[in-house]
């Protein structure tokens, strides 16, 4: 059954998290530098905040530059994680990834981070529960994308989880030069999605930095941390399938009016 943001965080769930954030720490928390994790975030929500609102009117080359800041700040977290091959290690130590944990994983995520001042700083603090609600809807989704051996249900791909991850950085790269190369056929409906799917990616950004920074901080719960660092990656899966969905592959159907149609 699938969990609403609303729902609390059930004990079992409560415990594999706090097991597995323990471990992970203790496995790497010497490696993650928290200094430059954190710089990352608030670089990556600096940048975020000046991306413009997608209007037909902010559709001009300028917009490439401004997703490319957010890229390349995004890119700062990134790097550095892949640097201390945080992506193995958790592989090692987290659970499975299956539909039932993501779902916990997301609520909590979103619980730890509604007050977190970066998020409103990027401008995603307003739609992230939207963004975790229509994740939580597609959890069963998001497990069959990070399963790397699906006949062993234990494992879940390092490889798969940081390709992931480095794409949300290709996709903030190349999105605002999509956007204003594709305005002609853009609907006001897709520039709406395109703000969202923006967004989303951001906030799991975010999150994901959150939770690897608050492994190495003995303030920060390791059940919290882990659960962030779950979230981020469950919600970065699922906007990374939406945006070719609903940006990429424009139909007749989904083109503005007016717009070139196919033969």
């Amino acid at each position: 059954m699938t969990k609403d943001i609303d729902d609390s965080i059930g004990q079992e769930a409560r415990e594999k998290l706090a097991a597995a954030g323990k471990e992970l720490a203790g496995e790497i928390s010497t490696e993650v530098n928290r200094a430059t994790l954190s710089d990352g975030a608030e670089e990556t929500a600096k940048a975020s905040a000046a991306i413009p609102s997608l209007t037909y009117d902010n559709l001009t080359p300028e917009l490439e530059e401004k997703y490319r800041g957010v890229a390349r700040a995004a890119n700062e977290v990134v790097s550095h994680l892949v640097s201390v091959d945080f992506f193995e290690t958790a592989d090692e130590t987290l659970p499975p990834f299956d539909a039932e944990f993501l779902d916990e994983c997301l609520v909590h995520a979103l619980r730890n981070a509604e007050d977190a001042s970066v998020f409103e700083k990027a401008g995603v603090r307003s739609t992230l529960s939207g963004s975790v609600s229509e994740a939580l809807a597609h959890t069963k989704e998001i497990e069959r994308n990070v399963r790397w051996e699906p006949e062993n249900p234990e494992k879940v791909s390092p490889m798969t989880t940081r390709g992931a991850t480095e794409g949300v950085v290709d996709w903030l790269d190349d999105l605002g030069r999509h956007l204003w190369m594709s305005e002609v056929l853009l609907s006001e409906e897709m520039l709406d999605k395109a703000s969202t799917h923006t967004q989303a990616l951001v906030a799991a950004v975010l999150l994901l930095a959150r939770g690897a920074a608050g492994l190495s901080d003995d303030e920060t719960n390791p059940e919290d941390a882990v659960a962030e660092i779950i979230g981020g990656i469950a919600l970065h899966t699922h906007y990374q399938r939406r945006i070719p969905e609903d940006l990429s592959w424009i139909t007749d159907e989904m083109r503005a009016p007016g717009a070139w149609a196919a033969d």
